[in-house]
């Protein structure tokens, strides 16, 4: 409802150079996609591997080291955070 009403005004001002209705589909098909890999990222979420916890300072070092050991869900997460970002920016 509201992509008619703020697109509405340009219509008269671009007669035949855009097609409404296939932009009106790709924004919901897009916006779908954002929601459903979102939806992934909340689902592995609460199972990805917290770095802080497993950070040492090895004996004669001045830094600590934090290792990233990935468990498969934190690739799933990082996967789907960059197809949102990819979507996202579609949009």
């Amino acid at each position: 409802m509201r992509f008619n009403e703020v697109s509405r005004r340009c219509v008269n001002k671009h007669k035949g150079a855009f097609n409404w209705y296939t932009l009106e589909k790709d924004l919901y098909f897009i916006s779908d996609e954002v929601l459903y890999y979102l939806a992934h990222v909340y689902l592995h979420h609460p199972y990805i591997n917290n770095t802080l916890e497993g950070a040492f300072k090895p004996p004669g070092y001045s830094h600590t080291i934090y290792p990233n050991y990935q468990n498969r869900e934190a690739k799933r997460y990082d996967m789907h955070v960059d197809t949102v970002f990819e979507k996202l920016y579609g949009f």
